[in-house]
């Protein structure tokens, strides 16, 4: 969040302002989504629907998650709250400790936590990145917001589901070349995908053992 923090600062944003941004929309695209456009002079409803879109990647990650920590097979209040605070970086971690843990309420007790966990130390790092914006060179404060997805890399190579690591082996040969093919759908092209030839080869390791 350092990064994005330098961004904020950049478009003049107010600090209240932009942790009130992080805390409703928690995902990086839709964040630097809504720093490119808030000064463009679009109206408030495009806004909303650009930084929908470009948060629909949490989707499905929201999908998996809920099945894992709920206690009950129906939809409650809390489950929203869940979403919400949800992210790419919960779920990897949920994956790795549900292999340790496998009490429903521990589980997610121990998801809410790393949640808010997260949020604060997302907090912590956009004040970081907007008291550095005026004495640090921007394009080295940046550089920061590559963190977070070498981070969830790193996490996910220590799992040790096969799915996960062969998304992980495909989608570093795929989706560079599918880049290359369509600058604007490639990432989503090559993970779709990876993730799909992936799937299919785990399943027919899981067959063959």
């Amino acid at each position: 969040m350092v990064g994005f923090g330098t961004l904020a600062s950049e478009a003049s944003l107010s600090m209240l302002h932009a942790l009130m941004i992080m805390a409703g929309l928690w995902s990086m695209p839709g964040l630097i989504a809504y720093v490119d456009l808030y000064n463009t002079g679009i109206s408030i409803l495009a806004l909303v629907i650009a930084t929908g879109i470009a948060n629909v990647r949490v989707l499905p990650v929201t999908i998996a998650t809920i099945p894992v920590i709920r206690t009950s097979q129906k939809v409650k209040p809390v489950h929203f709250f869940y979403a919400q605070i949800n992210s790419v970086n919960a779920y990897l971690a949920l994956l790795i400790v549900k292999q340790e843990i496998e009490d429903r309420r521990l589980l997610t007790q121990y998801f809410v936590a790393y949640c808010i966990g997260t949020l604060f130390l997302g907090a912590a790092g956009l004040i970081l990145g907007m008291t550095l914006a005026g004495s640090v060179s921007p394009e080295i404060l940046r550089i920061l917001i590559f963190v977070t997805p070498l981070y969830i890399l790193l996490l996910a190579t220590s799992s040790r589901r096969t799915s996960i690591l062969l998304s992980i082996a495909v989608g570093g040969l795929v989706v560079p070349y599918a880049q290359t093919v369509s600058a604007d759908w490639g990432v989503v092209i090559g993970g779709v995908v990876a993730g799909t030839i992936a799937y299919f080869m785990a399943r027919r390791w899981r067959q063959s053992t």
